[in-house]
C-alpha cells in the first residue's frame, strides 16, 4: 500500500491522475467533497471510465516499466545537443539513436573550427572587404591582417607576399 500510494504520488506530480482518485484508491475516507462526489460507493458509469482511464496512465509508473532503450537515448541525445546549442527545428530530421550522428553533431559544436587569418597587401584589401573578410591590423607599412567571413574561408589565391624585414628589406631564407 505504501509503494502503491508513493507512486501515485508520482503520478499525481505528473498530472496524470487527480488527487481524489489516489485517495479513494488507497481506501481513504477523503474530506467531504469525496463523501458526496464518490457517491458512498456507487459510482457513475462516467466517473469509472474516468477513473479507469486514469489508471492506465499511471500503469507504467505503478509496475515500474523502464522506458525503451532507445527512449532513454533519444532523450539523453536531445539533452546533450541542446545543451550544445541544437534547437528542437535542427534536430527534427535526425535519428537521435544513432550514436554516429549524434557523435557527428557534437563534435561539430565542441571542435572549433580554427579561424585562418590571412595576410595580403594594402593593394589587395579591398577585394577580401567585399568577400566578407575583416580587418584586424596593420602589419608593417604595405601589408594588413585580416579575418575570414564568419562560417570561415580559405584565402583567396593570391601571390605570395615576401616576408620583410623591419627595415623593409626582403627577408633571406634560412
Amino acid at each position: 500500500r505504501v509503494f502503491f500510494e508513493t507512486r501515485l504520488g508520482v503520478a499525481e506530480g505528473q498530472g496524470k491522475v487527480v488527487h481524489r482518485f489516489v485517495v479513494h484508491w488507497g481506501g481513504h475516507t477523503g474530506d467531504i467533497t469525496a463523501r458526496y462526489s464518490l457517491n458512498k460507493n456507487r459510482l457513475p458509469s462516467d466517473l469509472v471510465e474516468e477513473m479507469r482511464e486514469a489508471y492506465r496512465r499511471c500503469e507504467p509508473i505503478l509496475t515500474g516499466d523502464a522506458p525503451s532503450e532507445g527512449d532513454v537515448r533519444r532523450e539523453v541525445a536531445r539533452v546533450l545537443l541542446g545543451s550544445l546549442g541544437y534547437t528542437e527545428k535542427e534536430l527534427e530530421g535526425v535519428d537521435l539513436t544513432d550514436v554516429e550522428q549524434v557523435r557527428t553533431l557534437t563534435q561539430r559544436r565542441v571542435t572549433p573550427t580554427p579561424k585562418k587569418q590571412t595576410l595580403v597587401s594594402v593593394e589587395e584589401l579591398p577585394r577580401y572587404l567585399d568577400e566578407g573578410w575583416t580587418f584586424v591590423g596593420n602589419v608593417g607599412y604595405d601589408r594588413v591582417l585580416l579575418n575570414p567571413p564568419e562560417g570561415g574561408a580559405e584565402p583567396m589565391s593570391r601571390p605570395s607576399l615576401p616576408i620583410l624585414t623591419a627595415e623593409g628589406s626582403p627577408a633571406l631564407p634560412r
